[in-house]
């Protein structure tokens, strides 16, 4: 992720200022469509470059392969490259609005907390902090989608010969169990007896995209499983923004002396 993000967050704040310079985000007055706009336009870029990352990201967490370059192989051989973007619509369709609300709610917070523009650290910590808070919420059904895109295919990968992969369950029975008294290491066999497959469904469950991922887990989950992880999102995101805004605009105001 570390060698993806460098060019996306360079495109994205490159962008980000270009756009807001261009449709007059940045004069003086309140223009929230307008960062809005800037913001939308410099996820777009940011996305293009890091969805292929962050699949494989999504992928090693999961433990399927031994490294970044294993990964990629694997999947270009086996699925094509098209397996990197497959989430790339639902992403967008997920950022996009983020993105537009995360900046024009910072850009609002900014101009109510800090009037005069100045340099003000805990204006933009909090400013970023509601921002943050406030797309995470706003986003998190399309974040749910998108993680089943992007890692649906492994729960139904058979494992291989000696390893046991996400999703399967190892059915387990224990023999030739001794007496502690003859031998008080001796604590029974294990023996894999086999590999059953996921115990949530009797028949594979494949996302084919956004609308269809949304329709399943609400017909088969309910509409709260739309909200899963909420929490932990809020956690992640609003601090995230905070100090990453906070940065920005520090360093910004620095170098413009």
């Amino acid at each position: 992720m570390f060698s993806g993000c460098i060019p996306a967050h360079a495109a994205y704040f490159s962008i980000f200022e270009y756009v807001k310079k261009s449709t007059g985000a940045n004069l003086p007055g309140h223009h929230p469509l307008a960062a809005g706009t800037a913001g939308a336009c410099a996820t777009l870029a940011h996305d293009c470059i890091i969805t292929p990352m962050d699949v494989a990201k999504q992928r090693l967490q999961l433990g399927y392969y031994k490294g970044i370059k294993d990964c990629f192989q694997t999947v270009l051989r086996t699925e094509g490259i098209g397996a990197f973007y497959l989430s790339l619509p639902t992403t967008l369709l997920m950022n996009l609005p983020y993105g537009m609300v995360m900046v024009a709610t910072n850009e609002s917070l900014k101009k109510l907390l800090n009037p005069s523009n100045e340099q003000n650290i805990p204006a933009f910590m909090v400013a970023g902090a509601g921002a943050g808070a406030v797309a995470a919420a706003v986003t998190n059904p399309l974040d749910v989608v998108k993680t089943r895109l992007q890692t649906q295919i492994l729960v139904h990968m058979p494992p291989g010969p000696s390893e046991l992969r996400p999703g399967g369950a190892l059915n387990l029975s224990m023999t030739n169990v001794s007496s502690t008294a003859s031998n008080p290491h001796a604590m029974g066999r294990v023996e894999i007896s086999s590999v059953k497959a996921p115990s949530m469904s009797t028949k594979p469950q494949v996302y084919t995209g956004l609308f269809n991922g949304f329709r399943q887990i609400i017909r088969d989950e309910g509409t709260s499983a739309l909200f899963r992880g909420i929490g932990p999102r809020l956690a992640v995101h609003s601090p995230a923004v905070a100090v990453s805004w906070t940065t920005y605009e520090s360093i910004k105001r620095f170098l413009a002396g």
